[in-house]
C-alpha cells in the first residue's frame, strides 16, 4: 500500500509540473518517467497481489456498482462504505412515526444499512416534507424478484410516510456498460415502467422518468454542477475506472446522482415548496458509491445531503449463501415476474439448498439455513412471522425436509408473480404516459388531512384508509380493463371485460360503507378520468338504488364529500373535466332528488349558495345543478323546490349580477380568460332561470328582480338570446283563473314589457347580432301590441314606432317624425329615447326588414284600426271584434296623443307595405260608409267619431305614399298602378256618398281633405270635389258656422295642393263665390277664406293673364266698396267717426273681413310663389297695392287716435273696454300672434258689444299689419303705392299715448320689416320721419319704466293702469311688458345695424397710425350716409341722441337679451367713431359707451354676453385710448384699479396685435385680475376675487356654520355673511354690496342674528380678504358668536355684547391666478400660525413638475405631471400632518380658448374623499368633521 501512494504521489506532481509544460515535452518526460520509474515499481507491486490472491481467491468479497461477486460479508461491507447499521430503537421510531408495522425487509434486517435516516424521521417528525428516489436500469423485458425488493421497499415508504416519488430509469446506464442499442434501451425501460407500475404506486404522487427524456434544462445545470465537483481521481478511485474507461462513464455518476436534489426538476414536482427538500433512497448496498460520492459534493452546491437506506443483495438461485446477488445475466439463477408457474417450480426446484445429503443426516443435523436459497427467499416473501418462524425451526431441526421447503416457496412466489402478472395486465401504455407525464406530485398527507376533515372518513383511520386505497387501485385496474381496448395480444380482451364487469358488480351490490369509500377515492383528481367518470357512476348508483341504507349521518357525510368533489372538478382544467363534471352535477342533482326531509333539503341547498360563491367555474356547476332539479318530475322534491324559491331567485338574482358585472370588469382589465369564465357562469344562470319558468309562478320573479336582471342583459349580444327566450317563456304562460293571481299575473306581465321597450329597444343592435334572439323578440314584441290589455298593447307601440321609424327612415319625407312636421309633436319624452336608439343598426335594415313580413304588417295594421277609436266608439268600428280589447282609461287629450302614435305607426308600416296598408284602410272605410246609409240617426255620433279616425289614418297614407313630388313611395310602377286602383275606387265612394248630417259632413269633408295627396294623379276628378266641397258647403244650415269654416279652410288646403291641372276650375270656382256672397249665403270668416283658397289656385293657374282676370272676378267688388271715399270721410276722419262706426256692426264686420280678404289674398299668392320658385319681377297683387293701402293707413291713423288724451275722454264705456289689455293677450307669448279665429268672427251683437269691438280692433292689428307686411315683401311696387309722410303720420302722430303692446307689435310687425327691405333712396324720407319719433318715445318711456323698477320695483307700464288682479302679479305682468317692449325695440336696432344695410360700414385694422389717430386713415363721415343706414341715422341730431341715449341706459338694464341685441349697433357705432372723422361720436364712445359696457359687465343677467362687450371694451381701448383720455380715466375710476394696474394692461395689449389676445387681457380686468408685467419672470403678482372663509360655532345650543365670503369686483369690494344649521337650511344672509362697502361701518339686524362690521379702516393687499384694522362679529341673543380681524376691543364696546364663544375656523376656499406660481397666505389649523403657501407648475415645458413650498421650504413635489394630473400626498408643517390632494387636468387637457382650473385641497383630517375627478371637485365646503380644510383654486394667466 506504502508503494501505490507513493506511486500517485510522483504521478501526481509530474501531472502538477506538465500545467507549465508543453505537449511535446509533457509527453516526453511521461514515457521516460514510465520507463525508468512506474515500470520496475509496479511490477514489483503486482507479483507481490498475485501471491496475495491466489492464496485468498475463494474467499475474497467484492461489492462495486458494477459487480457483485465472492461472499458477502455485510458487516465489512459496512465499514468499507462508512454506512451505520439499522437497530431496533430505529425500527420502533419508524413504526412509531408511521403508525404502522414495519415492512418484513426492514423488520427481518434485508433493509440493514443507512446515511441519515434518522434525520429524515426528524423531519418527518417535525411536520416537514421530504421525497422518495429510486431507480431501475433496464437490462430485460421483465423484471426478477430481487429487481422487485427494493420497488416493494419503496412502495411501503411511500404509504407509511404519504411522500412522493421519484423513479429513474437509466437506460443511459445499460447504453454505457451493456452496450444495448439505443432504441432497445428506450423500450425495454418502458415495458420495465409496466412493472414498477403494477407494484401498486399512487399515481398521484410517483414520477418516473427516463434518462433520455428528462436528462436537460434544469436537470442538466445540476447534471453539470454535480461533475464539475468530481474529479477524474475521485471517479476513479470511487469507482475503478481504469484508461479504457469512455468519458460517458465518467459522467453518469452525476446524472445518477441529480434526481437527489429536488430542484432538479424544471416541471415543479413539487409546488409551493423550496427547492431543497430533503430525499430518501431507498437502494441496495452496492449503489452506495454513487451516493456517497452525491453526498460529498451536495454541501458545495449548497444542497441537502440525500438519505440512504440500503438493502442486502437478493441471491441467485444457484448461488449458496451470500455469495453474489440474482442477476439477469443467467435466466436459470432468476425468476422473472413473467415466469409461468411451471418455470418458477422449475428454478426453484434447481436452487441451491443447505440440505443434507441424505434424509437420515437431514434428520440429524437439520438444514444449513445460512447457505439455503429456498429459506432465504421464505424469509423475504412470507409475511407471515410464525409460519416462517416455525420453517425455521423445523427446517434447521431436520423435522422438515427440502422438498417441503421448495414447495411451500412455489406457492408464495407463484402467488407473488400471478398477482403482479394481473397487475401488469391492467396497466396501458396510457397509465405509463401518466406515470411519466411530468407533473406537480400530489400531496398525499394534505391530501389525507382534507380527506380526515370530510365528515365521510372521519372513521378511516391511516390504516384503513390505505387498505381502502389498495382496494381502489384494483377497482382502478378493473375499470380500465372493462373501457379499455388491451395491447397484449396474449391476454383474453373479453375474458378480461366479462371478469372486471364481474367484479365491479360485486362492488356495487357489496356493502356500501366499501361502495362509499372505493367511489370517493377513485373520483380523485389523481385517477384517470376514465376511472374518474365510472367512479361518479358509482355513487350516483349508490344515491339512487342504495340511499335509503345509509343513516342520516351517513347521507350528510356523502352529500358534504360530494359538494367538495364538485368544487375540485370546477377548478380543474374546463375542457378535459367536462364529462366528470356533468356526472357531477347529475350525482348532486340525485342527492336532492332523494332527500325527504325539508330541512335536510335546506342544508344542501346552503350547501349549493356556498359552492357557488368559491368563483364563476364553481357557480356555474351550482347553477347546472339547479337546472337538472326544475326539470325532475318527483312530486316530493317539487314541493321542496317550490317552498325553497323564493330563496333560489334571490340567490340567482344575487349571481346573476355579479358575474355579469364581473365579465364586464374583467374585459375591461383584458382578463378574457376570466371574463370568459363570468359570462359562462352568466349563461348558466340565464338556463336554470329559465327551466324556472315551466312552472315558477311568475309574480315572483318580479318581486325578486329577476326580471329587471333578465331585462338589463337584453343590451348584451352574448346574452340576449337566452333573455328573450326568459320572456317568452314567460309570457307564454296562462293566466291563473282566479282574480287576486290574474291580477299580480297581468301586473308582471306589463312589467316585462316595459322593460323589454325601454331596455330592449334601446339596445336592438345588440340583440340584432343574434337571428334567433331578434326573431324571438319580435315575436314576444307582436305578442305585446296584440294583447287585449291596454297597457300590454301601450307600452310596445313604442317598441314598434321606434323599429318602424328607423326601419324606414327616408330623408326626403316632408313628415319624417324628427323633423319638422305635423308628428313632432308625437315623439316627446321616453318615447324620442326609443326612436334614437334604432340608429346603431346600421348595415341591417334589409335583414331586420325581411323579419317584418306581410302577416306581421297585417296584425299591426288590424290593432291599430281596432285601437283608433276611443272606450265609448270601439264597438262602431266595423268589420272588426273588439269585444274581447280592454279599453284604455285614457282622458281625452292623452288619448288624443295615443291615437297620433297610432297613425305615425300606421304611416311607417304603409311606407314597408304599402299595397297591405291601403287595401285594409279601403276596405274598412267602404264598409264604414255602406253602414252608414243603414245605421240608424242615435249612432250619428258614434260613426262620426269611427269616420274622423279613419280619414285621419287614410290622409297618413297618402301622405306618405304621394309626397307631392314626382318620386313616389310606393315603389315599383306595378305597385303605382295597383294603388291608383285601390284609391280611385275610394274616392268614387265618397263622392258619391250623401249625408245630411253636419257631423257626418264634417267627417265626409275629413276623407276628401285626406285625398288631396292622391288628387295631383287624378286632374280630372278635381272638379268633383270642388263641386263636392261647395255643395257640403251649402247643405249646411247658417247655424253650423265652424262646419262651414271648415269646409272653407279644407278648400284653402286643397288650393295648396294644386297645380295647372286647376286652371280650367277657376273660373267656375269664382262665379260660385260670386254668387253665393251675392246671396249673402257666405259669411265674413268663409269668404276671406275661400278668397284665400282661389287666389292659391290662380296663383299656380299659369300666365300673368289669366292670373289678373281671375283676381278681377274677386276683387272689382271689394275694391268699388273699399276705395268709396264717403265712409272713409264720415268715420275715419276723427276719433268720433270711429266711435259711430263701432255702433254700425255690419259695416265694421264689412271692415274686418276685407282686411282679412287682402290678407288672404295676398298670402294665398305669396305662398304659390314661394312654393314654385316664380321668378316673376310684377307682383300678381302689384297693381292693387295703390287702392287697398291708403284706406287701409286711414284706418291705423284714427285708431291709434283713439289713445291720445283728448280722444280718450269722449270715448264710450264700451269702447275704453274693449281697448283695456286682457288676460289671453297677457297669456300670448313674447312676438306671437294669436292665428286662432275668436268667437268674434262666428257670433255679433247687433250694434257691437265690449267684447265684439276688442275682436274687431284686434282682428284689424293682426290682419292689417299682416297685410302691410306682405306688401312690403313686393318692393318697389310697395313704396310707389305709399305716402312716405303718411305712413310716418299714421304710426307716429300718437306714438306718445301708445301702450307698450301696441308699440312692440308695431315695431315687430311692420316696421322691422320695413327697415330690413327697405331701399336706400327711401332712408331719408321714410325711416327718418317714422323712426325718429318712434325710438325717441320709446327711449324715454322706457328709461323711465326701468329706473321706476329698479328703484321702486313698479314699471308703471301704460298698458296695465287700473289693472285690476293684484299687486304681484302686476309686478310681473309690468315687468314682462317692459321686457317685450325693451328687446323688440334693440331688435329694431339690431336691424337697422345689419351688415346688408351698412355695407359701407368700415372695417377695424390695426395699424399704429389709427391707434395713434393718423388722420390721413380717417373716412369722411357724411359720406357714408348713401350705404349705412347707421351713419345716416347718427347724423340726424334727434334721432343720434335717442339711439345713444337708449344704449347707454339699456346697459344698466337687468335683461341681457337686450344687451345682446344691442351688439351690432354697438359694433357699428364703434367702428364709425374709430374709423371716421366724427370728434363728436369718438368721445362719446370713448367716454360714455366705454363706461357704459364696462358697468354692464357688472350686473348678473350679462353672464353670458361678457365675451361679446369684453372684445368691445378691448376695442375701444385699444384704438381711442391714444386718442382720448377718457378711456384711461374710466378704468382708473374703478375701484379697483390702481395705475400700476393700468400701465401692466397697457405694456401687455401693446406686445400683441392679435384682436383675440387683446380681449383675453381686457378679460382679466372683468375677473378683477391684476396684469403681471410678463417681462419680469420673478414677479409673482398674483391677485383673487373671491375667498369664502367657514366657521363653526353653537347657537342656541345647536351647530351651526357661518360662511364669510369676501369678492372683489370692477365696483369694489364686498361681503356675504351667511349662516346655516347642520341640516344645511339657511337660517338668514346678508350681503354688504360695494356701494354699501364703501359707507365701512354699518349694523345689520337679521332675525336669527345681528352683524356689526367696521372697515373704515382696513388694509387690503391683493385679496380681498382684509390684512387688518377691521372687524366683523356677529351676535345672537346679545352673544357674539363670530368676530373677525384685530378691532376686537373696538368690536365688544360697540356691540356691548360678551366675550366670543370661540367659533372654529374649518375651511377656506380661495381663488387665485398666475402663470406659473401661485401663492397665498395659509393656516393649517383654526389658530394656527399664518404661513406663505407657494404652488409652482410650468405647464409650458414638455415634462412638467407640480412643486408646493410652505414658507419658502419645498416640501412637496411631483414630476411626470402629465401622467400623475390627479392624486395626493402628506406633507408636515410645525409638527402639523397636512395632506395634499391635486388636480391639474383642466391645466393639461382643457379646451385651449377656456383653460381650468387647477384644484388643491389641504387638510388636517379626513374630512372628503381622497381621490376625486375634475368633475367631482367640492361645490360646498361643509366637511364632514371638524379638521381645517383650504380649497385653492389655480386658474392660469395665459
Amino acid at each position: 500500500m506504502e508503494t501505490i501512494e507513493k506511486m500517485i504521489e510522483d504521478f501526481k506532481k509530474v501531472l502538477d509540473d506538465s500545467n507549465h509544460t508543453s505537449p511535446e515535452t509533457l509527453k516526453h518526460e511521461r514515457i521516460q518517467w514510465l520507463d525508468e520509474t512506474l515500470s520496475p515499481r509496479l511490477k514489483q507491486v503486482l507479483e507481490e497481489r498475485e501471491t496475495q490472491s491466489s492464496s485468498s481467491s475463494s474467499s475474497e468479497q467484492t461489492v462495486t456498482p458494477f459487480v457483485v461477486s465472492g461472499k458477502i460479508d455485510y458487516e465489512k461491507v459496512i465499514l468499507k462504505f462508512g454506512c451505520t447499521k439499522i437497530d431496533e430503537s430505529l425500527i420502533d421510531r419508524v413504526e412509531r412515526l408511521t403508525s404502522r408495522r414495519a415492512h418484513v425487509f426492514l423488520r427481518r434486517g434485508f433493509f440493514y444499512a443507512h446515511r441519515d435516516l434518522d434525520k429524515i424521521l426528524d423531519c418527518h417528525e417535525r411536520g416537514d416534507k421530504f421525497y422518495l428516489y429510486t431507480g431501475r436500469g433496464p437490462s430485460s423485458e421483465s423484471l426478477h424478484l430481487g429487481h422487485l425488493i427494493p420497488f416493494l421497499f419503496t412502495k411501503y415508504l411511500q404509504e407509511a410516510f404519504k411522500v412522493p416519488l421519484v423513479i429513474q430509469i437509466t437506460d443511459d446506464e445499460k447504453k454505457i456498460w451493456k452496450k444495448l442499442n439505443k432504441e432497445k434501451s428506450k423500450r425495454l425501460g418502458r415495458e420495465n415502467v409496466k412493472d414498477i407500475i403494477a407494484c401498486g404506486f399512487d399515481a398521484s404522487n410517483t414520477f418516473i422518468f427516463s434518462s433520455y427524456a428528462t436528462v436537460g434544462g434544469k436537470f442538466y445545470e445540476n447534471v453539470v454542477e454535480i461533475a464539475d465537483c468530481v474529479t477524474v481521481n475521485k471517479a476513479n478511485s470511487t469507482f475503478g475506472f481504469t484508461g479504457e474507461a469512455s468519458t460517458a462513464k465518467m459522467i453518469f455518476p452525476s446524472v445518477q446522482a441529480a434526481p437527489s436534489f429536488s430542484s432538479s426538476f424544471p416541471h415543479k414536482l413539487f409546488p409551493d415548496e423550496k427547492k431543497n427538500i430533503p430525499c430518501l433512497i431507498p437502494c441496495a448496498i452496492d449503489q452506495d458509491p454513487y451516493f456517497r460520492l452525491t453526498r460529498d459534493v451536495a454541501p458545495r452546491l449548497d444542497f441537502i445531503k440525500p438519505a440512504l437506506i440500503e438493502s442486502k443483495f437478493f441471491p441467485a438461485l444457484r448461488a449458496s449463501g451470500n455469495n453474489g446477488k440474482m442477476s439477469a445475466s443467467d435466466a436459470n439463477s432468476a425468476i422473472y415476474i413473467n415466469d409461468s408457474a411451471k418455470d418458477i417450480k422449475r428454478k426453484i426446484n434447481s436452487a441451491v439448498t443447505g440440505g443434507r445429503d441424505n434424509l437420515e443426516d437431514q434428520k440429524k443435523y437439520g438444514a444449513k439455513l445460512e447457505e439455503d436459497i429456498p429459506f432465504q427467499y421464505l424469509s423475504f416473501f412470507l409475511e407471515d412471522d410464525a409460519e416462517l418462524e416455525h420453517i425455521k425451526k423445523e427446517y434447521g431441526e431436520g423435522r422438515m425436509t427440502t422438498g417441503d421447503v421448495k414447495k411451500r416457496l412455489v406457492q408464495v412466489v407463484t402467488e407473488i408473480v400471478e398477482r403482479h402478472r394481473m397487475a401488469r395486465a391492467a396497466v396501458t401504455d396510457e397509465m405509463v404516459d401518466a406515470f411519466m407525464t411530468p407533473r406537480p406530485l400530489f400531496d398525499l398527507i394534505g391530501f389525507l388531512e382534507t380527506l380526515i376533515k370530510r365528515p365521510i372518513f372521519v372513521l378511516l383511520l391511516p390504516t384503513q384508509y390505505f387498505l381502502g386505497r389498495t382496494l381502489a387501485s384494483t377497482v382502478a385496474r378493473q375499470i380500465l380493463l372493462l373501457v379499455s381496448a388491451s395491447s397484449d395480444s396474449t391476454v383474453d380482451a373479453d375474458a378480461c371485460k366479462e371478469a372486471a364487469l364481474t367484479y365491479l358488480e360485486s362492488i356495487k351490490t357489496g356493502s356500501v360503507g366499501v361502495l362509499s369509500q372505493v367511489s370517493f377515492l377513485l373520483v380523485a383528481k389523481d385517477w384517470p378520468l376514465q376511472v374518474r367518470i365510472y367512479a361518479s357512476k358509482l355513487l350516483q348508483h349508490l344515491v339512487k338504488l342504495r340511499w335509503d341504507e345509509l343513516s342520516s349521518s351517513e347521507q350528510m357525510d356523502i352529500s358534504s364529500a360530494s359538494f367538495e368533489l364538485m368544487s375540485e372538478v370546477a377548478a380543474a382544467n374546463p375542457c378535459e373535466e367536462c364529462e366528470m363534471k356533468s356526472e357531477t352535477v347529475t350525482l348532486v342533482a340525485e342527492m336532492f332528488e332523494k332527500e325527504e326531509d325539508l330541512e335536510m333539503w335546506q342544508e344542501l341547498f346552503l350547501s349549493l349558495v356556498s359552492l357557488s360563491s368559491s368563483g364563476p367555474l364553481h357557480a356555474q356547476l351550482a347553477l347546472k345543478v339547479v337546472k337538472r332539479l326544475s326539470e325532475l318530475e318527483d312530486k316530493k322534491h317539487s314541493h321542496h323546490l317550490l317552498q325553497g324559491l323564493p330563496d333560489i331567485l334571490v340567490w340567482l338574482h344575487d349571481l346573476l349580477e355579479k358575474h355579469f358585472g364581473d365579465a364586464r370588469n374583467a374585459e375591461g382589465r383584458d382578463k378574457v380568460e376570466l371574463a370568459k369564465q363570468h359570462s359562462d357562469a352568466v349563461v348558466a344562470c340565464l338556463n336554470a332561470i329559465n327551466s324556472l319558468t315551466e312552472w315558477a309562478p311568475v309574480p315572483d320573479f318580479a318581486e325578486y328582480k329577476i326580471i329587471d336582471q333578465c331585462a338589463s342583459l337584453l343590451s348584451s349580444p352574448e346574452f340576449c338570446r337566452l333573455a328573450c327566450m326568459f320572456f317568452t317563456l314567460i309570457c307564454s304562460r296562462e293566466r291563473p283563473t282566479d282574480d287576486a293571481s290574474g291580477a299580480e299575473f297581468d301586473s308582471t306581465i306589463i312589467h316585462i314589457c316595459k322593460m323589454m321597450v325601454s331596455l330592449g329597444s334601446t339596445n336592438l343592435h345588440y340583440i340584432f347580432t343574434d337571428s334567433s334572439a331578434i326573431a324571438l323578440y319580435l315575436k314576444q314584441m307582436l305578442w305585446f301590441f296584440e294583447h287585449y290589455k291596454f297597457d300590454l298593447h301601450y307600452e310596445s307601440l313604442f317598441f314598434w314606432l321606434g323599429l318602424m321609424d328607423y326601419l324606414t327612415s327616408d330623408l326626403k319625407a316632408p313628415n319624417y317624425p324628427h323633423r319638422k312636421g305635423s308628428a313632432s309633436d308625437v315623439f316627446t319624452g321616453s318615447a324620442s329615447e326609443v326612436f334614437n336608439s334604432f340608429r346603431h343598426l346600421d348595415g341591417g335594415k334589409k335583414d331586420l326588414l325581411l323579419l317584418i313580413d306581410d302577416e306581421t304588417a297585417s296584425k299591426i295594421l288590424d290593432v291599430s284600426f281596432q285601437r283608433m277609436n276611443k272606450n265609448d266608439q270601439v264597438l262602431l268600428d266595423p268589420g272588426t271584434n273588439l269585444l274581447s280589447l280592454e279599453p284604455s282609461s285614457f282622458t281625452f287629450e292623452e288619448f288624443c296623443k295615443y291615437q297620433k302614435r297610432l297613425f305615425v305607426l300606421i304611416r311607417l308600416i304603409s311606407s314597408h307595405k304599402p299595397i297591405i296598408a291601403s287595401t285594409k284602410l279601403s276596405s274598412r272605410t267602404i264598409m264604414l260608409i255602406k253602414n252608414i246609409s243603414v245605421s240608424s240617426a242615435p249612432c250619428v255620433q258614434q260613426y262620426a267619431a269611427a269616420m274622423k279616425s279613419q280619414s285621419t289614418a287614410l290622409e297618413t297614407i297618402l301622405r306618405r305614399l304621394f309626397r307631392g313630388t314626382d318620386e313616389f313611395a310606393g315603389g315599383s310602377s306595378q305597385v303605382r298602378s295597383q294603388l291608383h286602383v285601390i284609391f280611385e275606387g275610394l274616392l268614387q265612394e265618397l263622392l258619391n256618398a250623401n249625408w245630411t248630417e253636419p257631423l257626418l259632413i264634417s267627417a265626409h269633408v275629413d276623407y276628401l281633405n285626406a285625398m288631396f295627396p292622391f288628387l295631383k294623379y287624378l286632374p280630372d276628378t278635381v272638379a268633383s270635389v270642388i263641386d263636392k266641397m261647395f255643395a257640403l258647403l251649402t247643405s249646411l244650415p247658417p247655424a253650423s258656422k265652424r262646419a262651414r269654416l271648415y269646409i272653407c279652410s279644407s278648400l284653402i288646403r286643397l288650393a295648396k295642393t294644386a297645380d295647372k291641372s286647376f286652371t280650367p276650375h277657376l273660373k267656375g270656382l269664382a262665379d260660385k263665390m260670386t254668387c253665393l256672397q251675392r246671396e249673402g249665403t257666405l259669411f265674413p270668416g268663409e269668404h276671406s277664406s275661400l278668397v284665400e283658397a282661389f287666389f292659391a289656385m290662380t296663383s299656380a293657374s299659369g300666365g300673368q293673364r289669366e292670373q289678373q282676370d281671375s283676381f278681377l272676378l274677386l276683387l272689382e267688388p271689394v275694391r268699388q266698396q273699399w276705395t268709396q271715399p264717403e265712409w272713409q270721410n264720415e268715420y275715419l276722419s276723427t276719433p268720433s267717426g270711429f266711435i259711430q262706426l263701432c255702433s254700425n256692426a255690419p259695416l265694421m264686420r264689412s271692415i274686418v273681413d276685407t282686411v282679412a280678404v287682402f290678407e288672404k289674398a295676398l298670402k294665398g299668392c305669396n305662398f304659390k310663389k314661394r312654393k314654385l320658385k316664380m321668378s316673376e319681377t310684377i307682383h300678381p297683387l302689384a297693381s292693387h297695392l295703390s287702392w287697398m293701402l291708403p284706406p287701409l293707413l286711414k284706418l291705423f291713423r284714427v285708431i291709434n287716435s283713439l289713445s291720445s288724451p283728448d280722444a280718450y275722454q269722449t270715448l264710450p264705456t264700451k269702447l275704453k273696454e274693449a281697448m283695456k289689455i286682457t288676460e289671453a293677450e297677457l297669456r300670448i307669448p313674447q312676438g306671437k300672434q294669436s292665428r286662432k279665429l275668436t268667437k268674434g268672427f262666428l257670433t255679433y251683437s247687433s250694434k257691437g258689444n265690449t267684447y265684439d269691438i276688442r275682436n274687431w280692433l284686434k282682428a284689424i292689428r293682426e290682419s292689417g299689419y299682416r297685410v302691410l307686411n306682405l306688401s312690403v315683401s313686393m318692393g318697389e311696387t310697395f313704396y310707389t303705392s305709399i305716402n312716405a309722410n303718411e305712413v310716418a303720420l299714421t304710426f307716429t302722430e300718437n306714438i306718445w299715448w301708445m301702450e307698450f303692446r301696441h308699440i312692440k307689435q308695431l315695431i315687430n310687425s311692420f316696421v322691422g320689416c320695413l327697415v330690413s327691405s327697405c331701399p336706400a333712396d327711401m332712408w331719408e324720407p321714410l325711416l327718418e320721419p317714422l323712426l325718429s319719433p318712434l325710438l325717441t318715445h320709446c327711449q324715454r318711456a322706457l328709461d323711465s319704466s326701468w329706473t321706476s323698477l329698479l328703484r321702486e320695483g313698479r314699471a308703471n307700464v301704460p298698458d296695465l293702469i287700473g289693472f285690476e288682479g293684484g299687486e304681484t302679479k302686476l309686478i310681473q305682468l309690468e315687468r314682462q311688458l317692459l321686457i317685450d317692449l325693451s328687446r323688440s325695440t334693440s331688435d329694431l336696432l339690431s336691424k337697422i345695424s345689419a351688415p346688408e344695410l351698412n355695407t359701407g360700414l368700415p372695417v377695424l385694422k390695426h395699424s399704429d397710425q389709427l391707434v395713434l389717430g393718423e388722420m390721413s386713415l380717417l373716412m369722411d363721415f357724411n359720406a357714408l350716409k348713401s350705404n349705412c343706414l347707421v351713419s345716416l341715422l347718427l347724423s340726424c341730431k334727434n334721432l343720434a341722441n335717442s339711439v345713444m341715449q337708449f344704449s347707454l341706459q339699456a346697459c344698466t338694464w337687468t335683461d341681457g337679451i337686450t344687451t345682446f341685441n344691442l351688439r351690432c349697433l354697438f359694433i357699428s357705432v364703434i367702428h364709425l367713431a374709430v374709423m371716421t372723422n366724427n370728434g363728436e361720436l369718438r368721445e362719446f364712445v370713448a367716454k360714455d359707451l366705454f363706461n357704459a359696457i364696462i358697468m354692464s359687465l357688472t350686473i348678473d343677467e350679462n353672464v353670458n354676453n361678457n365675451s361679446i362687450l369684453v372684445g368691445m371694451c378691448s376695442d375701444m381701448f385699444v384704438y381711442l385710448s391714444q386718442r382720448h383720455p377718457a378711456p384711461r380715466q374710466v378704468l382708473l375710476s374703478l375701484p379697483c384699479l390702481t395705475p400700476d394696474d393700468l400701465r401692466d394692461y397697457e405694456k401687455a395689449l401693446a406686445e400683441t396685435c392679435e384682436p383675440k389676445k387683446q380681449k383675453m387681457i381686457t378679460g382679466s380686468i372683468e375677473n378683477g385680475v391684476q396684469v403681471t408685467d410678463p417681462s419680469s419672470s420673478n414677479a409673482v403678482r398674483v391677485s383673487q376675487n373671491l375667498v369664502v372663509c367657514i366657521y363653526r360655532c353653537c347657537i342656541r345650543g345647536g351647530t351651526c356654520l357661518i360662511t364669510v365670503t369676501w369678492t372683489k369686483t370692477l365696483m369694489g369690494l364686498c361681503v356675504t355673511i351667511g349662516v346655516d344649521d347642520s341640516c344645511n337650511r339657511s337660517l338668514c344672509k346678508l350681503e354688504i354690496k360695494p356701494w354699501l362697502f364703501t359707507k365701512r361701518k354699518g349694523y345689520k339686524n337679521l332675525e336669527a342674528c345681528d352683524v356689526y362690521w367696521d372697515l373704515s379702516s382696513a388694509k387690503f393687499g391683493s385679496s380681498p380678504e382684509p390684512l387688518g384694522g377691521f372687524y366683523v362679529s356677529v351676535l345672537v341673543d346679545k352673544e357674539m358668536v363670530l368676530l373677525l380681524g384685530d378691532m376686537k376691543k373696538e368690536a365688544l364696546k360697540k356691540t356691548k355684547a360678551a366675550s366670543s364663544l370661540g367659533a372654529v375656523f374649518i375651511a377656506k376656499k380661495e381663488h387665485v391666478f398666475g402663470k406659473r406660481t401661485f401663492a397665498t397666505k395659509a393656516q393649517f389649523s383654526g389658530d394656527g400660525e399664518t404661513h406663505d403657501l407657494v404652488v409652482e407648475c410650468d405647464t409650458s415645458v414638455s415634462d412638467p413638475c407640480l412643486v408646493v413650498c410652505v414658507d419658502g421650504k419645498t416640501l412637496m413635489e411631483v414630476k411626470r405631471l402629465r401622467w400623475k394630473f390627479r392624486g395626493n400626498e402628506t406633507i408636515v408643517v410645525n409638527r402639523v400632518s397636512v395632506e395634499v390632494l391635486w388636480d391639474v387636468h383642466s391645466w393639461f387637457f382643457g379646451v385651449p380658448s377656456s383653460p381650468g382650473n387647477g384644484v388643491f385641497m389641504f387638510r388636517t383630517c379626513q374630512a372628503v374623499e381622497k381621490t376625486w375627478s375634475s368633475t367631482q371637485v367640492p361645490t360646498s365646503l361643509r366637511p364632514q368633521s371638524f379638521g381645517f380644510t383650504l380649497f385653492l383654486y389655480a386658474w392660469k394667466n395665459e
